[in-house]
């Protein structure tokens, strides 16, 4: 028979598969390199244990483009060739009508330069050099391989300092990029790093070493990259002589393997990917005498790519595996709040929450310790939250849900409680933040995201609460600042009450009463004259009979407007040569 507790189990292990995408959607198991995305940029003739090394001892490396095309090959540089070029400038007929022409018409210098490089083509021909090639022409490929750059992906096999190319060993990553083509791929890098920080507070940036070539179960025929070794990064942008350049450097976490990847090869192939513990070469090496003897379709692939990748859920993932709270004694199936999301609860406490009378002290009991504005609502959720309810609350922009979340955090603080709060936005949380700044409990407060949950970070900011542990002195005169505050607000409330309170049969508050009668005043200057009008036992007069005195009171507006007549035209009034003994006979009781 299966228990509540199977049942929580059973829920949790389908809801914490959830978070890991085994589909491939995702880029951690199917990557697509493209040269035209700006998302990624990929590196050659290059060495990863190099590259590792250099970024674990605190170094950044910047990216490399392609060299500027030389249109002078070699074998134009030499002596034989250089003077028999002196020569033809002063004796080639058609290279000096052509500059004679060129005077005539003012051209540009480019048109200098095309009519040197005709002079040499016709020199090495008369000089038995092979033709020329135009770097335009060339591939980037070609191009590199001319100026001694190794344009494969598949970067070479390290065969020491002393005998390989100095190039491996330097701070710079070569791409296969010319100048403007690599700045711009880097830019859109950048932009995506920079948006990742301020947005969600996550780096999502990082070099990946080696790639598996595989395919699913499934579909064999269709081939996937996945990465294999990750190291995250950050970013760097200056700008010198006009152009910006682009450096690595090494974010404090360490080199992971790709989850992902390790989750789903388990998942569909029972393959286990090794762990990563001494380099890259010797990692790519193990995998792949792993593969072999697995007699997998697969190849490691010697590549390395800088592009962004999300692993937030992953480390949910983890962090949820039954093995990591193996000994602990507490597992999250036994916490109470998954238990009740999971299986429901049988309390009948109502679905929506009740908004305390914050002024009776009989059921709110201890008010929390704000230190921001609250309404009645607000408070009424920092007093529930603190006595230990579990809510959500909702509400549209503007209507104080920050304000409120700042002042739980303060009030569960001064309960001696901690807190953890969390958000999709990096935005709200540095809001929330500053407004524990201001009121200086920014001290408080160890932030675990963006660039402050790096390890250096963490022991920066634990190094700053030990060192203000015995250091902050008490408040002066607390006890009698809050018995006045006690005493203000009694007596504000009081006045509320008073100006709230219906002492008349028309049944409207004293305020409403008050502020109509003010209202009328200004509205209506023209009466001034009716002081003397009186209204017997106005204090009894319901709102029924109120009513009626008011329809009365327009029916004889209606009159009065009907038999108003300009001074210019009395001798054509209906009424011309009555007169009435007083100028207000009158009286409202008697209407």
């Amino acid at each position: 028979m299966k228990t509540d507790n199977d049942l929580v189990a059973r829920q949790l292990d389908f809801l914490r598969k959830k978070l890991i995408d085994l589909t491939n959607r995702n880029k951690l198991t199917n990557f697509k390199h493209s040269d035209r995305s700006r998302t990624h940029i990929r590196i050659v003739d290059e060495l990863p244990d190099v590259i590792l090394e250099l970024l674990l001892d605190g170094k950044s490396m910047e990216f490399l483009a392609l060299p500027d095309p030389d249109s002078d090959p070699e074998d134009e540089k030499t002596a034989r060739f250089l003077k028999a070029l002196e020569e033809a400038t002063l004796t080639d007929d058609q290279y000096l009508r052509e500059l004679e022409q060129l005077e005539d018409s003012q051209e540009n210098i480019g048109a200098v330069e095309k009519i040197e490089r005709a002079l040499k083509d016709r020199l090495r021909v008369k000089l038995g050099l092979p033709r020329r090639i135009d770097p335009d022409d060339m591939s980037l490929r070609e191009f590199a391989k001319s100026v001694g750059i190794d344009p494969s992906y598949d970067l070479p096999e390290p065969i020491g300092r002393e005998s390989g190319p100095q190039k491996h060993y330097d701070d710079k990553l070569q791409t296969l990029l010319r100048q403007q083509r690599m700045d711009r791929k880097l830019s859109g890098v950048y932009d995506l790093y920079r948006l990742a920080l301020q947005e969600l507070g996550v780096n999502t940036l990082f070099i990946c070493f080696g790639w598996l070539d595989w395919a699913p179960r499934d579909d064999v025929k269709r081939r996937m990259c996945a990465p294999l070794m990750l190291q995250q990064i950050d970013l760097q942008r200056t700008k010198a002589r006009g152009r910006f350049r682009y450096k690595i450097v090494k974010a404090d976490d360490d080199v992971m393997i790709n989850l992902a990847l390790s989750e789903r090869l388990k998942y569909e192939f029972g393959f286990e990917v090794p762990a990563f513990e001494e380099s890259p070469e010797s990692y790519l090496k193990k995998l792949s005498g792993k593969i072999k003897q697995a007699d997998c379709d697969w190849r490691v692939r010697r590549w390395i790519t800088v592009g962004h990748f999300s692993f937030a859920k992953l480390a949910m993932y983890h962090d949820l595996d039954p093995k990591n709270w193996a000994g602990t004694g507490v597992t999250p199936d036994a916490h109470p709040v998954i238990r009740e999301l999971l299986l429901g609860s049988e309390s009948d406490a109502p679905f929506f929450a009740a908004e305390y009378d914050i002024d009776d002290y009989s059921e709110a009991k201890a008010l929390p310790q704000c230190i921001a504005d609250a309404d009645a609502s607000q408070l009424s959720t920092i007093i529930d939250v603190v006595s230990g309810r579990n809510m959500a609350v909702k509400g549209p922009p503007g209507t104080g849900k920050s304000q409120t979340i700042t002042n739980i955090i303060a009030a569960v603080l001064a309960e001696g409680k901690s807190v953890l709060f969390v958000a999709e936005k990096n935005a709200a949380l540095q809001v929330v933040k500053k407004r524990l700044d201001d009121a200086r409990l920014g001290q408080f407060c160890l932030e675990l995201h963006s660039t402050k949950s790096t390890k250096s970070e963490l022991k920066k900011s634990l190094e700053l609460r030990l060192d203000c542990q015995h250091r902050l002195d008490p408040p002066t005169n607390y006890d009698e600042r809050l018995t006045e505050l006690k005493r203000i607000r009694a007596s504000l409330n009081q006045y509320y009450r008073i100006l709230d309170s219906r002492p008349y049969a028309i049944g409207l508050p004293l305020l409403d009463i008050l502020w109509t009668t003010q209202n009328l005043a200004r509205k209506t200057p023209h009466l001034e004259g009716f002081g003397n009008v009186v209204m017997p036992d106005a204090q009894r007069i319901g709102p029924a009979e109120f009513d009626d005195l008011r329809q009365l009171l327009q029916k004889y507006a209606t009159a009065d407007d009907a038999v108003t007549f300009d001074a210019d035209d009395q001798d054509g009034h209906p009424w011309r040569g009555v007169c009435c003994g007083s100028s207000n006979p009158f009286k409202l009781g008697e209407l």
